[in-house]
């Protein structure tokens, strides 16, 4: 990440990222062209290397050195310390326009495992012949020793193709000091007029020395001119030289300063990090004035000094700004440090912590720095800060922020963008761990946690959510079955969702249904609804023996929700009048004379007349009639008359004179006993020794007195 300067010259300057890790480690660097503010972050130019190769890291650096070839625009420097032979630097003379036009350089040994090309920087004018000048460092060069490294100064000119670097090293180098892991240029310490530049080796052990000065002159960097550094009280394991600045002038004096980041010392806190700044006098620098700063809230193992930069003027008065770096403060979400510069230098006491307001733990906010930029040309320096850990856009996938003003109303040392309160420095900015709360069910994702001032909108103090986009789901969402079990309720009805596999977060609960609040196990069962609404694997339907599809009202419970299997039936079908009979139903065909009462309407049964003659179908049934036929012997009287008449309703001629009873005066006297008059024959066969009286039997005649 790197403040190019104006590469596409609109007079903007412009933002520089580089992405190594992306199609495959191939790499790729995306420029952002400077502007109005806010930054237009859809503008953007991707840049490839002029031959991708897999896994080579291209974007792994970059350092907008100015106008190396002296053709009036400024070039932009990108390192792929992983490529083949050693690692490969490539300058892009023109990033913004097609086809590209480059120059490539390669390690000086063209080993595998140089890492040519690791840090770069632009060095200003090291010699003073008005074209921009870089280093890059080779920190695995095996120069004097595994890993001892080196670094290699390239002097600006027109004809880039035959550019080639001057390769240093220290006097006494070391093996495994991987010296030019870091490198910075462009600031004048010793006043001559010439830009010097300042390497680091993180990992040197001896004599505790870690950082380096070599300073420019008329012919190029002497290399006698090194100047070795280290801390008063020594740097051994400090990680003293991890980051190093030689940009500006921070106290104003007309000498640049050097900056050293040792983000593993002790200051505060055990290996809480610090910075060391070495003020720059004629000769180099005054180890005497060494300025140890760190943070104002330190903590165990931060790593305030893993980055650093001048920032360049950010509130205008004239003196330039020191920005920390910090990406392990407050479990890995990260901080920068604003120190501000005054004719004195940076105030160990007079700084602003800065962190992202959005950015998650692991984001690792701080862990690059840019050197202040100008990027909408206001004439003041942006905050353009990394994120490697980012992961709003992918694990890992990486941020770089961008601020335009840090504030700090009430002047207790948090930016506004910080602060839990910026207008009261009495409020507690102490940070608090947060947990995102996306669905707001009340519970934070517990892989989804920074930290963060309390009550901060989307988050919530509580973790342990098992499933973070689903509302329903939660610790103590079932809360009838478990008010600690993680389960899902998407219904609300207290139970949890049956239908889930087991595992160590998100629980299956015991209701069968969990998309209708009435399912739940020992809810009130509904008969014959086809529904197992307790959840105990059966239904309760309606019994229906006959298997007729009808049902007389009786319950039955069956493993068949549908109610299909023999002897069950559903609601839908009531009325079954005899539940016994598969051919007695409501609306079943009604079978006349077979004394049932087939179709339920509650006629045809035994005591019914369904012929209307008076008789019902049980005392027809002993008579030997039929309770469909009025007349059922067909003599002209009805069965109801015959039997109030006395004749047979089975016979039609009851007296045997060869008469229909209907049409016979005497159908009860034989026709012989007719003759002569009134007779006292017997009556008709089963209605016994009967004496016939005249009297009335007709009105049609009068019979004799007996005799």
């Amino acid at each position: 990440m790197a403040g190019a300067g104006d590469l596409d010259g609109d007079g903007f300057q412009d933002l520089v990222v580089g992405g190594p890790g992306d199609n495959s480690g191939t790499g790729v660097v995306t420029v952002w062209p400077g502007g109005p503010a806010p930054l237009d972050v859809g503008a953007v130019i991707e840049l490839q290397a002029l031959s991708p190769a897999t896994d080579a890291s291209f974007g792994a650096s970059l350092a907008g050195p100015g106008d190396v070839d002296g053709d009036g625009r400024d070039d932009l420097l990108v390192g792929a310390p992983l490529a083949s032979d050693g690692g490969l630097v490539t300058l892009f003379n023109d990033a913004t326009a097609a086809p590209l036009d480059a120059a490539v350089w390669q390690s000086a040994t063209a080993i595998s495992g140089d890492d040519f090309g690791s840090a770069m920087a632009g060095a200003g004018d090291v010699d003073g012949d008005g074209l921009a000048d870089f280093v890059v460092g080779t920190p695995g060069d095996a120069i004097s020793g595994s890993n001892a490294g080196s670094v290699s100064v390239f002097l600006g000119q027109a004809d880039l193709d035959t550019l080639t670097g001057t390769r240093l090293a220290p006097a006494a180098p070391t093996t495994d000091a991987r010296f030019g892991a870091t490198v910075s240029g462009g600031g004048d310490v010793d006043g001559d007029g010439y830009s010097d530049f300042a390497v680091g080796a993180p990992e040197l052990r001896a004599s505790g020395v870690a950082a380096y000065l070599w300073f420019g002159g008329s012919g190029g960097v002497d290399p006698a001119s090194e100047q070795r550094l280290e801390p008063a009280e020594g740097a051994d394991g400090t990680g003293f030289g991890t980051s190093v600045s030689v940009q500006g002038d921070l106290d104003g004096d007309g000498h640049a300063d050097l900056v050293v980041g040792a983000p593993k010392a002790s200051a505060a806190a055990e290996k809480d990090g610090a910075v060391f700044v070495f003020f720059g006098a004629p000769g180099g620098v005054d180890l005497a004035t060494e300025r140890q700063l760190s943070a104002f809230d330190p903590e165990f193992a931060d790593e305030f000094g893993a980055s650093v930069t001048l920032l360049g003027d950010h509130n205008g008065d004239g003196h330039p700004e020191l920005l920390v770096g910090d990406p392990l403060k407050h479990g890995s979400l990260g901080a920068v440090y604003l120190f501000y510069g005054s004719a004195s230098g940076p105030d160990p006491v007079d700084s602003v912590r800065h962190q992202a307001g959005d950015a998650r733990n692991g984001a690792r906010y701080g862990s690059a720095l840019a050197a202040g930029p100008d990027l909408d040309g206001d004439g003041l320096s942006e905050l353009v800060v990394g994120a490697y850990g980012d992961s709003a856009e992918g694990v890992y996938a990486g941020a770089v922020y961008v601020t335009w003003s840090v504030q700090d109303a009430d002047l207790d040392g948090v930016s506004a963008d910080s602060d839990c309160d910026d207008e009261d420095p009495g409020i507690d900015d102490t940070l608090v761990t947060v947990y995102a709360d996306v669905d707001g069910d009340g519970h934070g994702d517990p892989d989804d946690a920074w930290e963060a001032c309390a009550g901060v909108s989307g988050t919530v103090a509580v973790a342990g959510d098992c499933a973070p986009d689903d509302p329903n789901a939660h610790p103590g969402a079932a809360e009838l079955e478990s008010t600690t079990a993680c389960r899902r309720d998407a219904d609300g009805d207290g139970y949890g969702d049956a239908d889930l596999p087991w595992d160590d977060e998100l629980q299956p609960g015991s209701d069968c249904d969990d998309s209708d609040p009435d399912i739940w196990p020992r809810a009130p069962e509904h008969r014959g609804d086809e529904v197992d609404s307790d959840c105990d694997g059966t239904e309760y339907c309606y019994s229906d023996q006959d298997g007729d599809g009808w049902t007389d009202g009786r319950a039955v419970y069956s493993s068949d929700l549908l109610c299909d299997a023999l002897g069950e039936t559903t609601a839908g079908h009531q009325g079954d009048c005899d539940d016994l009979d598969p051919n007695a139903w409501p609306d079943a065909p009604e079978v006349c004379g077979d004394g049932l009462d087939s179709d339920c309407d509650g006629a045809g049964g035994p005591s019914d007349d369904e012929d209307g003659d008076g008789l019902s179908w049980s005392r027809e049934d002993r008579l030997g009639t039929s309770d469909c036929e009025t007349d059922s012997d067909g003599d002209g009287l009805s069965d109801g008359d015959e039997i109030a008449a006395g004749t047979d309703p089975a016979r039609s001629d009851t007296d045997g004179d060869g008469l229909p009873d209907g049409s016979d005066d005497e159908p009860l006297v034989p026709a012989a006993a007719e003759t002569g008059g009134c007779s006292s024959a017997p009556g008709p066969a089963g209605l016994g020794s009967m004496l016939l009286l005249c009297v009335g039997l007709t009105p049609r005649r009068r019979c004799s007195p007996l005799r």
